[in-house]
């Protein structure tokens, strides 16, 4: 019987050491991918530690924020991802025709307010040049998946278990995770379990959002607060000028970076408003509402929407910014298209006008 026993504990001991080799290797293996394939792969491009301004003479935006700003959902469209940030540089022009916005894209799938803020604050420190201006798009992730549990260890009070903590740590910090979701980004495929932190709410049949318990919203509405705030500090300690832009939906979070723009005078660019303003194509048509996340021709809406206000905003006044017409970017558009998607795309808001 004491032989059985032995054999059994050094099997599980071999088990247990092979997993910890497996685990070890996963991690190298995956570290060494995420530096060298991720740039082909164009999904976690925004890692990549060289993203710089080049154009001195443009008006340098930097685009922050969650899949909202990486361009989720244009792939349906699209052949590669292109977000709002990718038309918005080529839309925005001086008098001479020339680039007259020079962009920055550093939306990261699955970031929640506090992890935008972290990457905001390794780009300013490595950029050898520092934005003109910043827009802030974050929050939705705060309500879900790991966003939630991130604001709510910041209460004192709370005692997360170590099987939170463990799952916390393989679903935000390990290599070999970051490869399995941008594998899954890349392939519009929902995260697994174990990999996301239970949501607090549920949509009701009218679409409006139902918070389990009250004080769970309590808590996100604090959190945003504070990181919008350290967002916009950072932004602004090297002379950039933040501006938050809104979701085309974004429920209670529309509310919270209203409230704080007008408590802080921030700038602020509502999407939503402009998009119901749309009278050629309502904007449920065209935003991939069933998915929560735009498609292609959603994120032209958007660009257009940011564009004309950047043009307007003293900065852009002083840069003569011009907003080109859409017949000037069709090309590009069709070109990128999807064969499938080109017969059903919609050009959004009059802009084929």
């Amino acid at each position: 019987m004491a032989l059985v026993r032995r054999k059994h504990r050094r099997l599980l001991a071999k088990i247990g050491l092979a997993l910890l080799v497996l685990l070890i290797t996963g991690e190298v293996a995956s570290w060494i991918i995420s530096r060298s394939m991720f740039s082909l792969l164009d999904v976690f491009k925004l890692e990549k530690p060289n993203i710089e301004f080049n154009d001195p003479e443009a008006l340098h935006v930097l685009c922050v924020g969650d899949s909202y700003t990486y361009g989720d959902g244009s792939q349906r469209q699209s052949r590669k991802f292109f977000g709002y940030p990718e038309i918005l540089g080529r839309i925005l022009v001086k008098p001479d025709k020339s680039a007259g916005a020079e962009v920055v894209n550093l939306g990261v799938p699955g970031y929640s307010s506090a992890g935008t803020l972290k990457r905001l604050r390794k780009f300013l420190t490595r950029s050898k040049t520092d934005p003109d201006v910043v827009l802030i798009a974050v929050g939705m992730n705060n309500i879900g998946h790991w966003g939630f549990f991130q604001c709510l260890s910041r209460d004192e009070s709370y005692q997360a278990s170590w099987f939170d903590r463990v799952r916390f740590f393989i679903g935000t910090r390990s290599f070999w995770s970051k490869f399995l979701v941008s594998l899954l980004v890349a392939f519009d495929t929902d995260l697994p379990p174990f990999m996301t932190y239970p949501k607090k709410f549920r949509l009701d049949d009218q679409g409006q959002m139902q918070w389990h318990d009250p004080a769970d919203r309590e808590i996100v509405e604090q959190c945003l607060r504070e990181d919008y705030g350290k967002i916009v500090q950072l932004a602004q300690s090297v002379g950039a000028e933040p501006i938050l832009l809104t979701y085309h939906r974004g429920w209670f979070i529309t509310d919270v970076q209203k409230e704080f723009a007008e408590q802080t005078g921030i700038p602020l660019i509502d999407v939503a408003r402009h998009a119901s303003a749309c009278k050629q194509s309502p904007w449920q048509e065209y935003s991939g509402m069933s998915d929560w996340h735009p498609d292609l021709s959603g994120y032209l809406a958007i660009a257009y929407f940011v564009a004309e206000e950047l043009a307007a905003h003293p900065l852009g006044q002083q840069h003569e910014l011009k907003v080109v017409p859409y017949r000037r970017i069709a090309p590009l558009i069709q070109e990128i298209l999807k064969p499938e998607a080109a017969p059903d795309f919609i050009v959004p808001c009059e802009l084929a006008v």
